[in-house]
């Protein structure tokens, strides 16, 4: 069984439905990559999964559970963990605050190990411990925003355009550490439009077009289809 499985799901704002029937799995364990042109449904797809938006036909499952009519705040209770592209950090906030945000739900004791196990993981979150946030770099905000998602051990963990603002070799530093967090154990999903950069480090990708899957299948099998590059993802 599908650690996430969604079944013809539609949803959008109002009347204005942007997801249109879309099936989708992740298996325990992999990295998968969404893509897809702006204005794709890419986004909104994700907040639906995460009961940010409603849906508003189909079903999501998530550990054999029905979770559709569940609150985001249930869904993170069941270990789904979400990085938003913005907003996704405490800015006046020590980056150790930060970290304790995320672990609100964690005993002191709990809490305290499973810093130290985000500041193994990330050297350099440890070394700005006592900064502020908002002083970081943008590589360091988005390692921090991970490492604040990682806190309540998540078992799947979504996250929205995490090289969105970054330089290119802090871009290819944050896929780095997305491969990391994915080695260890964390099933994640990524939404990206980094093509190369996203599906170098995937196991499968989806190709989202107008609100539904176009392409679907291995991450190496997507990259090197010219058809699908030059139709859908930019060349």
């Amino acid at each position: 069984m599908a650690l996430l499985q969604v079944a013809a799901l539609h949803s959008g704002y109002g009347a204005n439905e942007i997801i249109h029937g879309v099936d989708f799995h992740v298996e325990e364990g992999e990295i998968v990559t969404i893509l897809g042109p702006n204005g794709s449904g890419k986004s909104t797809f994700i907040k639906t999964i995460l009961g940010y938006l409603k849906a508003t036909k189909g079903g999501v499952t998530y550990r054999g559970n029905n979770v559709t009519g569940h609150s985001p705040t249930q869904r993170i209770s069941l270990g789904m963990g979400y990085i938003p592209q913005l907003f996704n950090i405490f800015r006046p906030l020590s980056v150790r605050a930060n970290l304790e945000m995320g672990g609100f739900s964690l005993s002191k004791q709990a809490m305290r190990a499973r810093i130290e196990e985000i500041f193994d993981l990330f050297p350099r979150l440890r070394e700005r411990a006592t900064q502020n946030a908002g002083s970081l770099s943008g590589g360091e905000r988005q390692l921090l925003a991970m490492g604040r998602a990682l806190m309540p051990l998540p078992r799947l963990l979504f996250l929205d355009e995490p090289s969105a603002g970054l330089s290119p070799k802090m871009a290819d530093q944050a896929m780095g550490h997305i491969k990391s967090v994915g080695s260890k154990g964390t099933t994640i999903v990524i939404v990206e439009q980094n093509v190369r950069r996203a599906l170098s480090i995937s196991d499968r990708g989806y190709v989202f077009v107008t609100g539904q899957v176009e392409f679907e299948g291995p991450a190496q099998a997507i990259l090197s289809d010219r058809r699908i590059r030059e139709a859908y993802l930019g060349g």
